[in-house]
């Protein structure tokens, strides 16, 4: 989480019974902004309790904030990309979203409260100016492409 933003008091409960409840391995919680701040709509229009990534709308919330199961994290080594300062969530919760059982979506509860917006942009790293240098090759730690599917 960032240092300005909460849970919600029922959040953690309403999330960790979600996942128990259908088996997932990642669970967005709704997020709200106090100030307007752009969040993810599409993927908040409603509960989902198992999903994946391209049907959900997952895939425009990139930012770490919602609940992993440990057990992900461990077998895919998950971790945060030590050498990126802006973005460093966001291959860690792809990785986690290609490689998930499941994903389900608590849309009925504002779970996550962003703080509010200090009237700048974050600082960017001077790394940022050359995307595609930081995209050219996954970070060391990141797994590989998930197996196709078996249908």
């Amino acid at each position: 989480m960032d240092a300005d933003a909460r849970l919600a008091p029922d959040a953690l409960r309403r999330m960790v019974a979600m996942a128990d409840q259908n088996g997932t391995d990642v669970v967005l919680g709704k997020m709200v902004s106090p100030d307007g701040r752009g969040v993810p709509k599409a993927v908040f229009r409603h509960n989902q309790l198992r999903t994946d990534v391209h049907s959900s709308h997952a895939y425009a919330s990139l930012e770490p904030c919602k609940l992993f199961r440990r057990s992900l994290i461990e077998r895919l080594r998950l971790r945060f990309p030590a050498h990126l300062r802006h973005g460093e969530g966001k291959p860690f919760t792809a990785a986690a979203y290609l490689n998930a059982s499941g994903i389900s979506v608590v849309a009925d509860y504002d779970c996550y409260h962003l703080g509010p917006n200090p009237g700048r942009a974050a600082p960017v790293s001077p790394s940022a100016s050359r995307p595609c240098g930081r995209c050219s090759r996954p970070p060391p730690g990141t797994p590989g492409p998930a197996p196709a599917a078996t249908r």
